[in-house]
């Protein structure tokens, strides 16, 4: 257990990071964080601040010499890198989990291998791999490149028709072709476990999505107590396989004849799970800072109903219009520029549990 004044390094200095160091400064914790990018939102609230390459290994070494313990916002940092400094300072979730999960290709291989469901998936590493599968699934599928996507970006939607257009416009980038899934709707299961194994998830978030970027998160979702169960069970189940210390979230599709499909996983914070931050006795941000820690896990309690609104692009210059509602909660991200689909910030709507 790791007193308070200790060091939590956090690698990505994005919204993320920015509400992981605030959850740490509550429970008397600094946080150092390592980011390229000179204001980025975390850098604001943080107590120390490093602003240089995932790549540069020397300040990548100062900085977690630094810190008695690292955690990170997002997947795409080089691996060969971290193993190396996790012999240094502890990092969590494991350099092994992350190496899964920023790897489309070796997710799915992963999930396939503990026997979850996921739609069909081809590895393509040719316009030839990409022909074939494509006749495999049927008329069109979803293209994914195998690193560097998040919010509908490396992601294409090909057919027959548009499939040697887009191979090309990709450059011949590895990717991975998934199967098109009609869906009824898509839910997120944010799983916490710590190292003694204890294991605790969140109650079930149903989600809304426009041009590929989360808009709405809705709790409690519209699903019956036997799909809420197996989607548990679903997440529950890979954060032990994976041998999880820290928080996951697991992304799933339930198809319209009612199977449960896994999506994606991330080992960090999600922005699914935000709505615990007002929503639950402790976010999902608080829970992995008492995980990295070693603090006891504390509650997971649901105390109300929540719906979660991301506010992206020019929509960042209606905010005064959520304060003057007594059940919004308004949180920007402070960052320096305003972009079309860009996340600005969220407001948390709650209301009395049903």
């Amino acid at each position: 257990m790791k007193p308070p004044g200790s060091v939590l390094g956090i690698i990505g200095g994005g919204q993320l990071g920015r509400m992981i160091a605030i959850a740490a400064s509550r429970l008397g914790y600094k946080t150092h964080i390592y980011d390229p990018e000179k204001y980025c939102p975390a850098s604001q609230v943080s107590n120390y601040f490093t602003c240089s390459s995932y790549t540069k290994k020397k300040d990548l070494l100062k900085f977690v010499r630094s810190c008695d313990v690292i955690t990170y916002e997002f997947e795409n940092i080089p691996i060969e890198i971290l193993k190396e400094l996790s012999a240094i300072t502890p990092i969590s979730p494991s350099v092994e989990v992350l190496s899964v999960s920023q790897d489309r290709y070796k997710e799915k291989e992963f999930i396939n291998s503990i026997g979850i469901r996921l739609a069909k998936y081809y590895l393509i590493s040719s316009l030839e791999d990409l022909e074939i599968a494509l006749n495999k699934i049927g008329s069109f599928g979803l293209l994914k490149t195998r690193r560097l996507g998040y919010d509908g970006k490396g992601q294409f939607k090909v057919s027959k028709k548009n499939f040697l257009k887009i191979w090309k416009d990709l450059r011949e980038k590895e990717c991975v072709l998934e199967e098109w899934i009609d869906f009824k709707c898509e839910v997120s299961a944010i799983v916490v476990r710590n190292s003694k194994k204890n294991i605790q998830v969140y109650d079930i978030s149903e989600n809304k999505h426009k041009n590929g970027i989360l808009r709405e998160t809705m709790v409690p979702s519209s699903l019956n107590k036997k799909k809420l169960s197996l989607v548990k069970k679903t997440a529950i189940k890979i954060a032990e396989k994976i041998d999880l210390i820290g928080l996951l979230a697991v992304e799933m599709f339930i198809t319209k004849e009612g199977e449960v499909l896994v999506n994606e996983i991330a080992p960090r914070p999600h922005n699914t799970g935000h709505w615990t931050i007002e929503g639950c006795n402790i976010s999902q941000f608080e829970k992995l800072v008492r995980v990295t820690m070693g603090l006891p896990l504390g509650s997971i309690k649901r105390n109300y109903d929540v719906k979660m609104i991301n506010i992206i692009g020019e929509e960042f210059y209606k905010w005064k219009k959520y304060l003057s509602k007594s059940n919004y909660f308004l949180h920007l991200y402070g960052k320096e520029r305003v972009k079309d689909n860009r996340k600005m910030g969220h407001v948390s709507v709650i209301y009395p549990k049903k």
